[in-house]
Order: C-alpha cells, then structure tokens, then sequence
C-alpha cells in the first residue's frame, strides 16, 4: 500500500478529505473537494470487476498504454499514465496536450454484435483551477457518441451510448487540456446496460491517494509548460 495512504479503511474519508485540502495547498493549486457521490448505488469501483466489461487494462494498471493503441495528437501531444491519480487502484491516464482541439487519443478494437446497444462509461476528473480549456471524446465504430468540456470536479462518472455495426467495433478516448490536465480511469464498455455496483470501502481511502497523485501532476505540468 503506497505510503500516504490512509493506515486504517475507518475515517477514510474524513483522511481523503484532509489530503485535499492540505496537499494542494502545499503545491499552490486549487482542488475542489472529493465528491462523496462516488459511493452513489450507480456507480462502481474497480473496472475490472464490472461484468461484461470489454476494454483491456480499463484502469490502466499495467502502468501504461498496454492493450490500447496510442495516436498522439499533431500538436502539442501530452498524454500518459500516472500512478497515485486515480480513482480506483493505482494508475489513470491523463490528457494534457496544450493545444485546443488537438487531441490526444487512445483506442481498441472490441468484438461485438451488430445491432446491439452498448454503454460506454469512465470516471473523468478536471479538478484543478477550475479549468474549462479542455476536451474529452468517445468515439465508438467512429461515430462520436461524448464531446464535452469537462466541468471542474474530482472524479465523476459520465456514461454514452453506442450501437455495433459489425463484429468488431473500434473504441476511441480523445482528450486536451489546455491549463493542467485532465484524468479518466476505469473503463468501461458492457453489451446493454450498465450495471449496477457500489464501491468497495476501500474506494475512499484509494480516493485520497490519488488526489496526491493528481496535485503532484498538476504541479509537474506548471513547472514543464514553457511560458
């Protein structure tokens, strides 16, 4: 267990929400607080335990790329994976390419069924400064089913739709982040609807850790951005 986190799983989040108040603060950046709706019954923790999930590394723990397919953007490119930034676990990938609408983009090809409806889903966090500079897309079989800004927040869920053409369908996550960066973790792509899980307890003390990790990103990108 990395070593700022919480030593017992009682008064977890009481321990999350200190950490986002002292940490960035430290660091000089604004943090807006852990959104306790991340406990909410339509939810879920780890990725990899939503049945029918289809996305390989979904929370990316391998540290890296691994199982998808990565098309930096033509400008500007900044995107990766992080430790301690995430939502659950230990890892998320970030965007943080300076160029507006120059995206970043990470992708996989999954076997589906033609015809058939499938919800797309992640946890998406822009939490630093209120930044509005910033964009995330799903793209399923190509068609761009989420385009959004992300609004200033800790991790929230955002979910989509899509329907297979084919037998296989490529599945694409585009983003820039103008300012600092923005985060997605746990992945998800399921057949129908998506269902429904509560979080592991542990969930908030994972929370708090990576709320370090997301302060330590910003402050590494304030200090490499040129001026």
């Amino acid at each position: 267990m990395p070593a700022l986190l919480a030593p017992r799983i009682v008064g977890a989040a009481r321990w999350a929400a200190t950490t986002a108040r002292l940490v960035p603060a430290a660091l000089g950046v604004t943090l807006l607080a852990a959104a306790p709706r991340l406990a909410a019954a339509q939810g879920y923790g780890d990725c990899a335990g939503v049945a029918g999930n289809l996305v390989q590394n979904c929370g990316f723990e391998t540290g890296d790329f691994t199982g998808w397919t990565f098309t930096p953007a033509a400008v500007g490119s900044a995107a990766g994976v992080r430790i301690r930034a995430s939502h659950s676990r230990f890892y998320a990938a970030y965007f943080a390419g300076a160029s507006a609408a120059s995206y970043d983009a990470i992708s996989q090809t999954l076997s589906t069924v033609p015809g058939q409806s499938y919800t797309l889903a992640f946890y998406g966090a822009n939490p630093f400064n209120g930044n509005a500079n910033n964009g995330l897309r799903l793209l399923f079989g190509g068609a761009t089913v989420f385009d959004r800004v992300l609004p200033p927040s800790s991790y929230e869920l955002y979910t989509a739709t899509g329907v297979a053409t084919g037998a296989s369908t490529v599945f694409t996550v585009e983003g820039y982040n103008g300012l600092t960066f923005e985060a997605i973790d746990d992945v998800v792509v399921v057949a129908g609807a998506l269902p429904g899980t509560v979080p592991e307890p542990s969930t908030w003390v994972l929370l708090g850790g990576g709320l370090v990790g997301l302060a330590g990103l910003a402050a590494h990108r304030r200090r490499t951005t040129p001026v």
